[in-house]
Formats: structure tokens, sequence, C-alpha cells
């Protein structure tokens, strides 16, 4: 618990036992309307005070892990997360063979550094997913496949096309989806048959983070921006029509992006420095929110939410750390 939310939390405290203490003194002839009416002000005092102290430790950041190599992207199974590292330098088109895959609790201890590959290699390994015990990860130009059991190379796909294949979500056991930064496009790919094709969409801004909703046909996308400018947007895609749209007019350097409850949680760097934020977009109103996490962040990058809690995985790149929150 931060310093603020710890002094929150024991005025509120203190601010019930006293105003207790006080209705508890009251003499018993004070006029009984008036007395009702002070113990219902109490109540919403109170109620509005220690809401605002139990929110500001909801959303603090719990952990920070400085053991990675410019961490990119993680991805969250039912007992483990995995984080992708680029490597030593934050060389993310470079295909130097230092990249690699950690294995971590969920309350951010790390059971294996250096978890994947185990005799193959990574260049610079970005979103991930998984699917039936596989774990798929975008490596530049590639998309490679790993048994979580054995630790195997199981998948390897190559995609000359791309040179900056980026997040990866699975639509089902046979479909997977992937960003191509640098060429604006988006990638399906038939892990089955060992095939992909592109979308056939308009060129998006830097498409980066990827994220089903409830419904699995549609496809919600993040752009990072073109040109080095904030300008990436927010992009609803309905698989089944092949077509999209942008979702309110929020636009940024934004790279990550999850679903939880009819909102989407994005991270945008803000700046390329210690500005980022993590905000909320509601997919209803439009309205878009930050998450108070109590600091900025360095580059945040490839978030993740555990489906079964609150708890959100936050790479920050520039500063190569991560951080554990709640929301």
């Amino acid at each position: 618990m931060n310093t603020l939310t710890h002094n929150l939390s024991l005025r509120a405290k203190f601010f019930c036992f006293h105003l207790a203490t006080i209705v508890a003194d009251q003499p018993r002839e004070i006029n009984s309307k008036k007395l009702v009416k002070m113990k219902k002000l109490i109540t919403f005092l109170t109620a509005g005070l220690l809401s605002l102290a139990v929110n500001l430790h909801a959303q603090s950041i719990t952990k920070t892990m400085d053991a990675f190599s410019h961490p990119e992207g993680t991805v969250v199974t039912a007992d483990h997360l995995y984080v992708s590292n680029i490597g030593e330098k934050m060389a993310a088109g470079a295909k130097d063979g230092d990249g690699f895959i950690s294995k971590v609790t969920k309350n951010g201890e790390i059971e294996e550094l250096k978890f994947l590959p185990k005799e193959e290699t990574l260049n610079a390994p970005k979103g991930m997913a998984v699917v039936k015990n596989t774990l798929y990860v975008a490596d530049i130009d590639r998309i490679v496949g790993f048994d979580l059991s054995s630790g195997r190379q199981v998948f390897e796909l190559q995609i000359p096309e791309a040179q900056f294949l980026n997040d990866v979500a699975a639509k089902d056991k046979q479909t997977l989806f992937v960003s191509a930064t640098n060429s604006g496009k988006i990638v399906q790919i038939d892990v089955t048959k060992k095939s992909y094709h592109f979308l056939d969409l308009p060129t998006l801004s830097g498409p980066n983070g990827l994220t089903f909703g409830e419904d699995q046909n549609i496809l919600y996308c993040v752009g990072f921006g073109t040109d080095n400018k904030p300008n990436g947007m927010i992009y609803e895609i309905k698989l089944g029509l092949v077509s999209h749209s942008i979702v309110g007019s929020y636009s940024g350097y934004i790279d990550g992006v999850q679903y939880r409850d009819g909102a989407l949680y994005i991270s945008d760097w803000i700046a390329f420095e210690k500005k980022g934020l993590i905000k909320k977009v509601d997919l209803g109103s439009g309205n878009v929110s930050p998450v108070d996490l109590d600091q900025p962040l360095g580059g945040p990058a490839d978030i993740a939410l555990d489906p079964n809690s609150d708890t959100l995985y936050i790479p920050a790149l520039l500063e190569n750390k991560f951080y554990i929150s709640n929301l």
C-alpha cells in the first residue's frame, strides 16, 4: 500500500470512530429528526472516504520487478505468466539471437528467467498467445510455437512480407491474428495448415496490441501511430465482414490492450520517456479515464489481465521493468 493510500485509510478509520463517538455522546433530549439527519450524513461521508481509500489501494502497484531484459509482452495462463524479453539491447527488429521468454508465478516470483527457448533461437520476441499448451510468440518476421510442458519448439511460420510482427491473439484452437506494425496490416494464421493471409483492410496506424471481447468475431486493435507521431487509434474489426471502425477519438502511442466487462484497458507511452499511462476506455459511453497507478511508466507495452482476478501485468519496455497492479 502506498503512503497516500495508507494515510487515507487511517484517516477514514479515525473519522468513523470519532463521528460514532460524537453521536453516542449526544444528549438524549436531542431532536430525533436532527439525529437521523446527522446519522445519514455521517454514513454518507464515511462511505465516501472508505471508498476513496479502497479504490486508491486497489489501483496501486503491488510489485516491481527488474530482472528482465527489456520485457515487451506477457500472457497469463491458469498457473503462470510468461514474459517475452527482447534482449540485452532494446533492438526490437534485430536478429541477434538474445531474446527469451521467462516463466513467472502470478505473484511475481521468477521460476525460470530463460525458460524458452531450450535449444533454438529467439531474436526479439514480443506478443504471445497460448493455445492447447502451445505458446505462440511473434518474433520479427515469424511466428514460433513452443510446447509448454517439454519446452520444445513445435511450430514455425515465416512471414517474410512483415518485418515487425508484434502482438498475437487467438480466436480459437486453429486461428491466430497477428499485428504487423510496420506494414499497417493484420495477419490471419491457420496453425493447422501453417498458412496465412493479410486481412483485406485499409492500412492501420501502426497496429500493435490485439484482443478479443466477448464476441470472438470482433477483434480490437490499438495503434502505436506512424511517422513517430502519437496518432495511433483504437479499432474495432468485424471479422465476419472484414470491416473496421474507429472506436472514439482517442489517439496516442498505444501499445497494449485488454478487454474486461465492456471496457478496453490500453497502455499509452505518451512520450518516449517515463510518462506512460494505463487508461480505461468504456465501449458503451466512449469515456476514457486513467487508471491511477501512483506513477508514470516508461514505455508500457503489451499488458495482460488475469482472467480470474483483477491483476494487471505491465511490461515497461523503456525503463526495463515489470509491474504488477490491481485494478
